[in-house]
């Protein structure tokens, strides 16, 4: 049944919550007591902005730059950001990539969100795995793969990319001082890199 006639405190428990969480799913607000009607109550009394179908946040929260990754990492929970939205969650290269750069088991469902663009690789499940690290830079925890891996996905995917984005994110990186050479050349080999990789990390390193 709509709850129509929630109490009050139930409208100041769902701003507390949006408040703590930064994104406040319906079904995580279900679980504390507050109903989808109150919610939609508080979007159009502008105290709750709606991000997407049942998604909201708190209307007087601070922008983030991660906004959006947590969004995703709401909705797509297997979701790891990768090549162009992990080499700018590093602050590696120039690239300001339109869509959010996520990947996904092989074989998993691709998701459609309302306020976001995805980009979406599926890679075999060993490689899907390797590499991934959690960081926590607001309320939200996010999957990233690491800088290392990230590279070599850029690699891998260089088509895609294009070779001159690939190199540039390399030489930053080398540059900045930011990667760790064995591990780098350990993820190579392991997604069959190695070969490929050679002539720019002796031309660099």
């Amino acid at each position: 049944m709509p709850d129509v006639l929630a109490s009050p405190a139930q409208a100041v428990r769902a701003l507390e919550l949006a408040r703590r969480s930064g994104v406040l799913r319906v079904r995580d607000a279900e679980v504390q007591g507050i109903g989808r009607y109150t919610l939609m109550r508080l979007s159009r009394q502008g105290l709750l902005e709606r991000l997407e179908r049942g998604v909201y946040r708190w209307a007087d929260a601070p922008l983030q730059n991660y906004e959006s990754l947590e969004l995703v990492a709401q909705r797509v929970p297997r979701a790891v950001f990768c090549l162009l939205t992990a080499l700018q969650f590093y602050n590696i290269g120039t690239q300001l990539p339109r869509r959010i750069w996520i990947a996904l088991p092989r074989g998993a469902y691709h998701p459609h969100l309302e306020s976001v663009q995805l980009e979406v690789v599926q890679p075999l499940p060993e490689l899907y795995e390797l590499g991934i690290e959690e960081h926590q830079p607001g309320a939200i925890p996010l999957r990233v793969y690491s800088l290392e891996k990230t590279l070599v996905d850029c690699f891998k995917y260089r088509r895609r990319l294009g070779m001159e984005v690939v190199l540039e994110a390399l030489r930053d990186a080398v540059q900045q001082r930011r990667i760790q050479t064995d591990r780098l050349w350990t993820l190579a080999t392991a997604c069959r890199m190695q070969t490929v990789m050679k002539p720019y990390l002796e031309s660099l390193l």
